[in-house]
């Protein structure tokens, strides 16, 4: 629901499918899936910085450079080695895992979060 809030442009697609699997969802099997569903399209993996930083010690990541194209989202100060693409934008300063220790912690992240998606968090009790 909350990507569904961030994000209003049918350049993009919101599944459910890792959410509906009845066992572990791996990254790996995720971009598979997209790339054999659609095979005719560029599939593109979106990460951090700070996760891809440590992407080698996920379940088969291989898989997803074979089956995506990987951009990153820069961290400040870090640099981008290929095989993955850094998105050239304004670094993001904050992780979403400091996000939800932020919420978790009473602090306003309102300037952090598109409205809609910070008024849901609030709503629907989220990172408590």
């Amino acid at each position: 629901k909350m990507l569904e809030l961030s994000f209003d442009d049918e350049a993009f697609m919101i599944s459910d499918y890792e959410i509906n699997r009845e066992e572990i969802s791996y990254s790996a099997d995720t971009v598979e899936y997209f790339k054999k569903l659609y095979p005719e399209d560029e599939i593109f993996f979106i990460i951090g910085g700070d996760s891809y930083a440590y992407i080698d010690k996920w379940y088969q990541p291989e898989r997803i450079f074979a089956n995506s194209t990987v951009l990153v989202f820069p961290r400040e100060g870090e640099k981008i080695m290929p095989p993955a693409v850094e998105l050239k934008v304004e670094p993001v300063r904050v992780s979403s895992s400091e996000i939800r220790k932020k919420i978790n912690s009473g602090e306003n992240v309102s300037n952090l979060l598109k409205k809609e998606v910070f008024d849901y968090i609030i709503e629907n009790n989220l990172y408590q």
